[in-house]
């Protein structure tokens, strides 16, 4: 499978269909994101090797000023975390956080489980409950600008008529 069919469900920016394949060695999210960033995140080793091999940056500043490494501590993976740093990634960059490199896996257990994913901290579930309260507030919000709306317009919802 190509790099394009696997990342399939990224917008390609660069075109005037969105659903175009993307280019991988070109491709960049509004957010500053690169292949490389999302590839490490989703601990996808072997993406991340063509990247560095066709001569992408290791170091690549992504959103939030994070490196590919960042994104592999995210992701929780802890073997593709280690093979950045093995391979040159500069430990001593900071993300917007100010969190370096050296640190991101900082709150994972230093061993990881069989698969090379942290057991430690839960990022990926944080990001899912943070989404849901949003999600929450959101609806609420929308909910409550209806009722409103249709009160100003004389509609009742689930209520019975007023008894004259």
């Amino acid at each position: 499978m190509s790099l394009q069919e696997s990342y399939r469900d990224l917008i390609n920016y660069e075109d005037d269909d969105p659903s175009a394949a993307i280019d991988p060695a070109t491709y960049r999210a509004p957010d500053g994101d690169r292949l490389i960033h999302i590839a490490a995140f989703r601990g996808d080793a072997e993406t991340v090797e063509l990247l560095l091999a066709a001569g992408e940056d290791i170091d690549a500043i992504g959103d939030m000023g994070d490196t590919p490494a960042h994104y592999a501590a995210m992701g929780e993976h802890r073997q593709l975390f280690d093979l950045l740093l093995s391979r040159g990634a500069d430990q001593s960059i900071e993300n917007e956080f100010g969190i370096p490199v050296s640190s991101a896996w900082s709150g994972h257990r230093a061993d990881g489980n069989e698969n090379g994913k942290a057991d430690g901290f839960p990022w990926p579930r944080i990001a899912f409950a943070l989404s849901l309260i949003v999600a929450a507030i959101v609806a609420s919000y929308y909910s409550t600008l209806l009722s409103m709306l249709l009160g100003v317009m004389g509609v009742t919802l689930f209520l019975p008529p007023r008894e004259k």
